[in-house]
């Protein structure tokens, strides 16, 4: 008699349950989104949700604070939330409670920061930063490696890296960010995580993975709609085509970075010029463009961002980009991808914000609001840049 291979009721149920979940919060995002966004700006939507829905499934492995592991949650393929695209993040979860270990190597990538929250992604509660962790306020042997600790209390004896965590949070993670300035030759840091105050046990838990497919769901319905609250509030700050600081109020910002922010409404036969002297002693500065839902702009197959080791400087030391949608031969453009609004960030660490003047010019008179001996290239040159741009992203870790 052949074997019955109808599947069991509960998963199957769990699993259409996950289905029917998903589809809602999805619907519900762009219930809220859309009303204000043209057919073109809708699809940027569906976008943010599937990368937030591909961070979400990928993070399964860390959702365990017992035995965490550092998973991604955005990088240049993920790149829902105004996501620093020179930036690979990852996260892992912790429970407050526990002890944690942090070991690996450094690497040659340009910071690498730690950050321990409080709080959950996707909550309805604000998270809590306990603490920023430069890796290079930390000792690294001459074999290029850290040994880090995380809980509660300095162990007794401990007499190397510790860093207190909150004992009275249930849910959190530790953020690692990967800035590199480089992409081509920087080599990023290999960090591995533990929770080391319990004996050691099994690591599967039968059902774990079902058992997070409604934790799935609501994050993707609620972390597009804490970013539309972020987003909702610069822009109705902002006037069009200038620059304000936002890094206050941005949840789970850096320490030490400042984060300026702008709308950007060019006609196609504009450009829109950003002028300023960059800080002297500024480890890293980034500029990238976002579309008008809060993605990073495909900066794989255009040239959407630069940073300071990629842009060119005028003789007179002062940065001058120029974005728009089409190329002039100025090798600091941004290209807007030809869509009617971008969004602008601007990241600068362990620095004051800079002096910023922006302008709109017409596209065809561009040359008379530059430097005469700005930096040009060819369109052959152009081409080479984009293809080390597309090599270097992919030599990053981002899965």
């Amino acid at each position: 008699m052949p074997r019955d291979r109808t599947p069991t009721h509960a998963p199957v149920d769990q699993w259409r349950s996950f289905a029917h979940d998903l589809g809602e919060a999805g619907a519900a995002v762009h219930e809220r989104a859309d009303p204000d966004r043209t057919p073109d700006e809708q699809e940027q939507v569906t976008t943010a949700l599937l990368w937030t829905l591909l961070a979400a499934v990928t993070a399964l492995p860390s959702r365990n604070p017992d035995f965490p592991e550092f998973t991604p949650i955005l990088n240049p393929s993920m790149r829902p939330v105004a996501a620093n695209v020179d930036t690979t993040y990852l996260g892992a979860g912790i429970r407050g409670g526990g002890t944690y270990r942090i070991t690996g190597r450094r690497g040659t990538v340009r910071i690498v920061h730690l950050q321990v929250i409080a709080g959950t992604l996707g909550s309805d509660r604000p998270i809590r930063v306990l603490a920023d962790i430069n890796l290079d306020q930390c000792h690294i042997d001459d074999d290029g490696w850290v040994d880090i600790l995380l809980s509660p209390d300095r162990p007794e004896g401990h007499v190397g890296d510790w860093f207190p965590v909150d004992a009275s949070f249930e849910d959190g993670f530790v953020t690692l960010r990967q800035i590199s300035y480089n992409w081509l030759t920087e080599v990023d840091a290999a960090l591995a995580i533990e929770r080391i105050d319990r004996s050691p046990a099994a690591a599967h838990t039968p059902g774990a993975v079902l058992r997070s497919l409604p934790r799935i769901a609501e994050y993707v319905g609620k972390e597009p709609m804490r970013f539309m609250d972020v987003q909702d509030d610069q822009l109705r700050r902002l006037a069009p085509n200038e620059l304000m600081e936002v890094g206050q109020r941005l949840p789970g910002a850096m320490a030490g970075q400042a984060y300026m922010h702008g709308l950007i409404r060019i006609e196609p036969d504009q450009a829109w010029i950003a002028d300023w002297e960059p800080p002297a002693d500024s480890p890293y500065w980034g500029v990238q463009l976002l579309d008008y839902f809060y993605n990073t702009l495909d900066v794989v197959r255009t040239q959407a961002s630069l940073n300071g080791s990629q842009a060119a400087p005028d003789s007179d030391g002062r940065i001058r980009i120029v974005v728009a949608g089409s190329d002039a031969g100025v090798r600091n453009w941004l290209d807007t991808s030809k869509l009617d609004r971008v969004q602008i960030r601007m990241r600068f660490y362990a620095a004051d914000q800079p002096r910023i003047t922006t302008t709109v010019v017409p596209l065809d008179r561009l040359g008379e609001h530059l430097p005469a001996d700005i930096a040009m290239v060819t369109p052959a040159e152009r081409r080479e840049s984009l293809r080390a741009r597309a090599i270097g992203l992919q030599l990053r870790r981002r899965w």
